[in-house]
């Protein structure tokens, strides 16, 4: 189960770091038993080796504490493959620049030869020219300074920002596809937390009504499922069936149980608008919800609104139109 269960790929990770560290520990014992003197690519791969354990400092981002800098890690890898063609077009860019200012400016010792030219324009576009553009304006005039300036705006200007541009764009695409994916495959597991602590939330208040047979009957079957989710479904349907009501008070009470709410935002669901939730989920404004409703909202809340939920509500929302506009054509005859 070690290497099949959810933790699989840090499993993994973990079993590689403890190899490389036998390695390490049979190697030097090897070496220290051997009384010799160490070759040199036997000291080298020690040393590799030893280098490599640094790599357990990357099991610390399976922590929640460094969720953020698990973000931008994940977003700087996302984003290489931007910033590998960014670097060609900026390279092919100067080279264009660079044969043009050698067949130009070929007397100045900057521009001497091809690799000057690129070296002199790339820190001029990076870190500024200083005096060399002012002695090469009071040589070349005019002409120099128009050109200075064009280049200026293609590269520093335009290049820069637009490789900016396309790196966010690209960063937050993926972390966004990537938050979804996620979202997918946990699911169930947010769906069992979920119905876990409406049920515990529910048999605690005074103001649901349920009965106590029903609430033995749920209790009874903690001892029938080995599985907790099997568990928890069965337990959640108990009450479904019953027909249980929330009304808006307890509700509220609900959204100010911090275990509730920690499950929540585990979950992906916004909790900072608290009480506001009830009508939200409150869609035919009867003052009360039911067990599925409150479920089947919370779940519906989870994560950003996609294009899928907003091209369904409005494909929803053309075919209630089509009804009344054929209701209205019925009555009118």
């Amino acid at each position: 189960w070690y290497f099949l269960g959810p933790d699989l790929v840090w499993n993994l990770f973990d079993f590689f770091c403890i190899q490389l560290s036998l390695m390490d520990v049979t190697i030097s014992f090897v070496v220290m038993m051997s009384n010799s003197e160490s070759p040199m690519g036997v000291v080298m791969l020690l040393k590799m080796l030893r280098l490599a354990r640094m790599f357990r400092l990357l099991r610390t981002l399976h922590f929640q504490i460094f969720r953020e800098l698990k973000v931008m890690a994940i977003g700087l890898l996302s984003g290489m493959r931007t910033l590998l063609w960014a670097m060609v077009l900026l390279v092919a860019l100067i080279y264009v620049f660079a044969v043009a200012c050698k067949s130009l400016l070929g007397a100045e010792s900057e521009f001497s030869d091809v690799p000057s030219s690129m070296v002199s324009l790339f820190s001029c576009f990076t870190e500024g020219c200083g005096t060399t553009s002012w002695r090469l304006y009071k040589t070349y005039g005019f002409v120099f300074a128009i050109a200075y300036a064009s280049m200026y705006m293609v590269i520093p200007l335009g290049l820069f920002n637009l490789i900016m541009a396309v790196f966010i764009d690209n960063v937050a695409s993926n972390q966004y596809s990537r938050k979804m994916h996620v979202m997918a495959e946990n699911q169930h597991e947010v769906e069992v937390d979920i119905k876990e602590h409406l049920l515990r939330l529910i048999l605690q208040s005074k103001a649901t009504g349920v009965p106590a047979e029903t609430e033995a009957e749920i209790m009874a079957m903690s001892n029938i499922f080995t599985s907790r989710a099997a568990r928890v479904r069965a337990q959640f349907q108990c009450l479904e069936d019953f027909g249980v009501v929330i009304p808006e008070g307890a509700f509220d009470a609900y959204m100010r149980d911090r275990d509730f709410c920690e499950c929540l935002e585990q979950a992906e669901i916004e909790t900072a608008e608290g009480s506001g939730i009830f009508s939200f989920l409150d869609a035919d404004m009867g003052g009360f919800l039911s067990v599925p409703e409150i479920y089947e909202g919370l779940m519906s809340l989870r994560g950003p609104v996609n294009k899928s939920e907003m091209v369904g509500l409005r494909l929803k929302i053309r075919h209630i139109v089509k009804l009344l506009h054929a209701q209205g054509f019925e009555t009118a005859r």
